[in-house]
């Protein structure tokens, strides 16, 4: 078995949690005896490190963009000599550039975001595509959060991201006691026309016709807000839509947790760490069928699915499921704690890489 001394691993203030999956990951390797140098972006160091396996150093730029990266990158090459640079977003470029040119053995990239949501269209947009695609080429292990994801990204560049790995995103699990439900649809996420709640309000409102004393909860700030409220005047005025506006993450989880349902109607999402953070809270989902839902969502058990073009698609699924509402809430918080928690599932993932690392 192939034997790792040390790795690199970039990430962002652990606040968010993508971030603390990074944060929980290095310590998984550092438990495991490999020392880990975790490189932040935003000037970030992490204090709250305790442990004689982790390094914690920060980009000089606020995003590793400068060259002013690539020669820290180097520097730190040089002084640490890591078997393997894992990085992620912006970092992707500098690391896979250096780490190709200084023979990092294992150079390792996490794919978490659909490149349907770019916009590369004419020569600037080719130059940008084909950049990336060499880019991406100089890495010889992919992790991915969802297959669809993965084959995006394939289809988008035009290129094979293998050998691969696929690693649904983890969060913390933070439920607490069970509110009392109310007859209540919740959708959370920033207002932009991908998101889908314009298809969304206009489904509402067939199923207000079945169930006129419903109400849908909008969750989030956007270019569409304006708009969405001027259009659907009247729902706001009937009060069964609310529009809350940005607000903080407790508050969300509260209005998760006293939904019937947690509604995804986005056209593009390469995850959705919403849907699970609602399943954390026992709320079962409805999703249009996505790169990421189709990860998370299992029909017929946590959640349903449903289709944007048919106008009554959201009625039969939101039937379905309050037909036999605690069926769905209790395989929804038992499918989180056994696919998506970050505590229980964190070590498994650190060694499905190295295991993966281990055939490369």
């Amino acid at each position: 078995m192939k034997t790792i001394s040390c790795l690199f691993l970039t990430a962002s203030n652990p606040k968010a949690a993508r971030n603390i999956y990074f944060d929980k990951l290095a310590r998984s390797f550092a438990n495991d005896n490999i020392k880990v140098v975790v490189i932040y972006d935003n000037n970030y160091s992490n204090s709250e490190f305790n442990h004689p396996n982790l390094i914690s150093k920060a980009w000089p730029s606020q995003r590793p963009t400068n060259m002013a990266d690539f020669f820290f990158l180097i520097k730190l090459i040089k002084k640490y000599k890591p078997d393997a640079i894992i990085s992620s977003f912006g970092s992707v470029n500098v690391c896979n550039i250096v780490g190709y040119f200084t023979k990092i053995r294992y150079r390792i990239n996490f794919l978490l975001s659909t490149p349907l949501i770019f916009n590369d269209k004419g020569f600037t947009g080719l130059i940008k595509k084909m950049r990336k695609k060499s880019i991406y080429s100089l890495a010889n292990l992919y992790l991915a959060n969802s297959f669809g994801v993965l084959n995006e990204l394939e289809d988008y560049y035009h290129i094979s991201l293998y050998p691969h790995l696929i690693l649904p995103n983890l969060i913390n699990d933070d439920s607490t006691e069970k509110n009392k439900r109310k007859k209540q649809l919740v959708i959370v996420g920033g207002l932009n026309p991908l998101k889908g709640h314009e298809y969304l309000l206009n489904q509402f409102r067939e199923l207000l016709v079945k169930e006129p004393k419903l109400k849908l909860l909008i969750i989030g700030d956007g270019v569409e807000k304006i708009k969405l409220k001027t259009k659907y005047s009247d729902l706001i005025d009937s009060r069964n839509v609310e529009f809350t506006g940005k607000i903080e993450r407790a508050k969300v989880m509260e209005h998760i947790s006293e939904s019937l349902v947690h509604v995804s109607a986005s056209l593009k999402e390469a995850f959705g760490f919403v849907n699970i953070e609602s399943m954390m809270l026992s709320t079962p989902i409805i999703c249009t069928k996505t790169s990421g839902s189709e990860l998370i969502l299992k029909e017929n058990f946590n959640g349903e699915f449903f289709s944007l073009d048919k106008k009554n698609s959201l009625s039969e699924s939101f039937f379905r499921i309050t037909q036999n509402w605690d069926k769905y809430s209790n395989n929804a918080r038992k499918d989180f704690l056994e696919r998506f928690s970050l505590n229980k599932n964190i070590e498994s993932h650190m060694k499905m890489i190295l295991k993966k690392i281990d055939a490369v």
